[in-house]
């Protein structure tokens, strides 16, 4: 509980720290966030795995949902393992964080926010990893995303037991995740964060 909650006062404090750092961009895009040293430090002492992502919409979009859906070997088990909507202004950040929550790192504690006009909404679940010896990978959409182009994936966490080694999803699965959904069939678990803007 304790963890739980020094990685909350983080999060707050980083979307805050951020926040106040203001952005010149007028564009309407979704980005990755370009942290301070200071603001990487925080969450690299509460999380094993985050993810900071700013945002510049255009005034009719006012509401903004963020998801982490769970996928094993390539099938939707859970599409509102994080699941909540927050009223947004023009601008803002997105935050997600994954934490182990035992010694053997297969339980985690997944954490995500939403800041915007100095107003931050968190939603936090945990969820358990099958096995015990599982590598990861991580993965940000490396294209430029608009906010009014409906749902976007813009992140991935996969998790695999294969002995083999593993790589990271393509760029292309970004552009069209359902087009592609076959790419996750080589993770024993994967994750993803999306946005949808409305």
């Amino acid at each position: 509980m304790r963890k739980a909650l020094i990685l909350s006062m983080s999060i707050f404090i980083t979307f805050f720290l951020h926040a106040c750092q203001g952005n010149t961009t007028e564009s309407s895009k979704v980005l990755e966030a370009d942290l301070t040293g200071r603001e990487e430090a925080i969450l690299s002492t509460t999380a094993e795995q985050s993810f900071v992502f700013d945002f510049h919409t255009d005034e009719e979009l006012e509401e903004l949902t963020v998801s982490v859906e769970r996928y094993e070997s390539g099938e939707l088990i859970d599409d509102k393992l994080i699941y909540f909507s927050a009223e947004i202004q023009e601008e803002g950040s997105i935050i997600f964080t994954v934490s182990g929550m035992n010694s053997s790192g297969n339980r985690l504690f997944l954490h995500s926010g939403i800041g915007s006009n100095n107003v931050v909404s968190v939603s936090r679940n945990t969820t358990a990893l099958p096995g015990e010896n599982v590598s990861s990978v991580w993965g940000i959409n490396p294209n430029e995303k608009d906010p009014a182009s409906g749902e976007m994936v813009l992140a991935s966490i996969l998790y695999s037991s294969d002995e083999g080694g593993m790589s990271s999803l393509p760029d292309y699965f970004y552009e069209d995740a359902d087009e592609h959904a076959e790419e996750l069939e080589d993770y024993d678990t994967a994750f993803l964060l999306k946005a949808e803007f409305k």
